[in-house]
């Protein structure tokens, strides 16, 4: 018999019998989608394999250099701004800054590759980090989950979609100058 305070018992989270750790971490999650609307054990699972990590103000959290990402970043308290490296800043040119509740860097993960992005914390900042074996695992886990991320990814697809049409349009306003007497 599973008590309901131990882990593995999905029972628990409708009983509230958590380990206070665990509790304290749905709690600070669950206001914020994709949090929100996940399944109780899925999110008893993310919580029960996240760890807390301090970042400084002005601390590289992951970016290009830091290879293959690891990691998926919860943002609990403070603030990272994301901003893509000098290649990726010629396409898209946009800085992106994330509150709490906002995770980072989706694509990245999903991917299996580096990020585009260098994120920072912008202020004394804490962040939930899941790896890269639990956070494909929440995946499989959670229908919730892998809508939000599928989404996510979906979004990313039609930002470089409309920054190809951008500079397809500028490339054939340059040629058409270029040929004009």
């Amino acid at each position: 018999r599973l008590d309901a305070g131990k882990p593995g018992n999905p029972r628990a989270v409708e009983t509230g019998q958590l380990n206070p750790l665990v509790g304290a971490t749905i709690a600070a999650l669950r206001p914020h989608a994709p949090f929100d609307g996940m399944e109780p054990e899925a999110l008893r699972f993310l919580a029960e394999n996240v760890k807390l990590g301090y970042y400084a103000r002005d601390t590289e959290i992951v970016g290009p250099s830091s290879g293959a990402v690891a990691k998926l970043y919860i943002l609990k308290q403070g603030a990272v701004r994301g901003r893509p490296d000098i290649v990726a800043r010629s396409a898209t040119g946009v800085d992106i800054v994330l509150g709490p509740g906002e995770c980072f860097p989706l694509g990245a993960l999903i991917g299996r590759r580096a990020t585009a992005y260098s994120y920072r914390a912008q202020e004394d900042t804490f962040a939930y980090e899941l790896g890269d074996e639990d956070f494909r695992a929440l995946l499989e886990r959670s229908p919730e989950f892998q809508r939000f991320c599928t989404d996510y990814l979906a979004s990313l697809v039609d930002q470089s979609h409309r920054v190809l049409r951008a500079q397809l349009g500028e490339a054939l306003a340059d040629e058409g100058r270029m040929r004009a007497p």
